[in-house]
């Protein structure tokens, strides 16, 4: 059960599928514990691009909030910083276009959160990095979806760090030739040498190889047409619809869509388009977790 089993539950609700005590049980064990949301969704998606982009200690995005690894991985991150006070390593350095790329290349191949496109983009605005929407383009059709890992998949952040973490993901895509091993990281060493010392624990059928992945398509896919001539984002790692044909409903805010769900006054078959909630016109950009 994940934090995307509540939002489920409650078009569940509205559909009469459950009653109200089911739909409170659910709210009420979906996440028992601090931390973050289970599945790939913003937080988890970008402590594994941190990894990536060589901003984080390897290993250090999936320990449980609770666990005692995770106390381990704060002090190893506070003697980290300490050292770096008295280094000439900045962020700068590690902020290469090739790292960005490391980080699209594992953002399509683990399906993780479309907000990874407008986080990855402004990090390399203020980094001085020319990254735009064209090279996640170029990664979507390249690289596949290799992790099995929710929403797109069965299994959580947890599971994956029992087989070894956010670094056995790194070391299959270093293995298969995506990954720019000569970008440089916050432990001060390239990334392909501190990825070889590191294996999968076991399988468990959550990670894939390239020739037979999980899914044969990446996770994020940018579209351009007459509705978004400079692109748009849109996640398909996790839908099990790829083609889809109906009448559009358009919105200018979420509550209105909301209320018109609660309603009943959706019908199976149309799409629900919410506009003005840009970056300018909500603004910035708000999700629409509703």
């Amino acid at each position: 059960m994940t934090v995307q089993t509540a939002f489920e539950a409650v078009g569940a609700y509205l559909k009469g599928l459950i009653d109200e005590e089911r739909l409170y049980e659910i709210e009420r064990t979906a996440m028992p514990t601090p931390g973050t949301c289970q599945g790939l969704f913003t937080a988890n998606t970008m402590a594994i691009l941190a990894e990536a982009l060589g901003l984080s200690p390897l290993g250090s995005a999936s320990p449980p909030a609770t666990s005692s690894e995770r106390t381990r991985e704060l002090a190893r991150a506070g003697e980290l910083v300490v050292r770096l006070v008295d280094s000439d390593l900045t962020p700068r350095k590690i902020l290469t276009y090739e790292a960005f790329y490391n980080a699209i290349v594992t953002l399509m191949a683990i399906s993780g959160s479309t907000n990874a496109v407008l986080h990855l983009l402004a990090i390399a605005r203020e980094a001085g990095v020319n990254l735009t929407l064209d090279d996640f383009d170029s990664a979507s059709r390249k690289v596949p979806v290799i992790a099995a890992l929710a929403p797109s998949g069965p299994y959580t952040m947890v599971d994956l760090h029992y087989v070894g973490g956010a670094p056995v993901i790194l070391r299959k895509l270093l293995d298969m030739g995506m990954l720019n091993g000569e970008a440089i990281t916050v432990e001060g060493e390239e990334i392909g040498k501190l990825l070889r010392k590191w294996q999968p624990k076991t399988d468990y059928k959550i990670l894939y190889d390239f020739n037979k992945p999980y899914k044969p398509y990446a996770g994020i896919r940018i579209l351009k047409g007459s509705l978004a001539p400079r692109g748009a984002v849109m996640k398909i790692g996790a839908s099990s619809i790829l083609q889809f044909k109906g009448s559009a409903r358009v919105f200018d805010n979420e509550e209105e869509a909301f209320k018109a769900v609660e309603k009943g006054d959706v019908t199976e078959g149309e799409v629900l388009v919410i506009r003005y909630v840009g970056p300018k016109g909500a603004p910035g950009m708000p999700e629409m977790l509703k």
